[in-house]
Order: structure tokens, then C-alpha cells, then sequence
């Protein structure tokens, strides 16, 4: 025997679920999103300087 839930409380769940699968797909493009967009607006890479974060010696 299953378990029949009124519609109104199937319609929240797959409204949770769909808000899940937003907020997961949000969460992995992201970074992606933010390196392009500073690619594009600020015109650096975040290639620059090899990819390292420490500065060149002759900074120090």
C-alpha cells in the first residue's frame, strides 16, 4: 500500500527538487562564469603570470 500525498504537497517537492538542481548548477558554473567575465571586462586572464599566486622575485 503507497503512501498518496495531496497534490498540493507533490507540487512543493518537485518545485524543492527543481531549486536544488538550480542551486547545484549555480554552484559548479560559477567560478567558470567569474573567470570569463573578468577575462572579458578587466582583459586579464587568469593565466597571467603562469597561474601562480606569488609574486615575482623582483616585487619582494
Amino acid at each position: 500500500m503507497e503512501l498518496q500525498l495531496p497534490d498540493k504537497y507533490t507540487r512543493l517537492t518537485y518545485s524543492y527538487l527543481a531549486l536544488r538542481k538550480a542551486v547545484g548548477w549555480i554552484g559548479i558554473l560559477l567560478p567558470f562564469v567569474l573567470l570569463l567575465g573578468n577575462t572579458l571586462i578587466f582583459g586579464v586572464s587568469w593565466l597571467t603570470k603562469g597561474g601562480t599566486l606569488y609574486p615575482d622575485k623582483e616585487d619582494l
